[in-house]
């Protein structure tokens, strides 16, 4: 399921709030909503949104941990799989950039993805 298809299906917090004021509005005035339920619904929704927020920030610290690992290959030789020959090639790293959100190794004139180098040396 793609991240677009996936927070179509998700419930937003203006969603919840939506359907809790819809709940409210049309509930039995002589049998008012169970207090506590009222009070778990609540919970559960700051719960949910308090787990959103903490996947995001895990997100962005991979992210940056990524980075960093990556600036370490600044000036050490790299061995990676070259998708046009099929084989190894060597060179050395001489910068890293984000192309396409990925992290890439500039080797030569060339632009590879952090996920083919292979091996790494002094």
């Amino acid at each position: 399921m793609s991240t677009t298809a996936a927070a179509n299906t998700a419930l937003s917090k203006m969603d919840f709030l939506t359907l809790l004021t819809t709940q409210l509005k049309y509930q039995d005035p002589t049998a008012p909503t169970d207090q506590e339920a009222f009070i778990g619904q609540i919970s559960q929704m700051s719960m949910v949104e308090s787990m959103q927020e903490l996947k995001a920030s895990f997100g962005q610290m991979l992210k940056l941990q990524e980075v960093s690992q990556g600036v370490n290959l600044v000036g050490k030789s790299v061995e990676f799989f070259n998708p046009d020959s099929g084989g190894l090639d060597r060179g050395q790293v001489s910068e890293i950039t984000m192309n396409d959100g990925k992290l890439a190794a500039v080797v030569g004139d060339r632009l590879i993805d952090i996920n083919l180098i292979k091996s790494i040396s002094a």
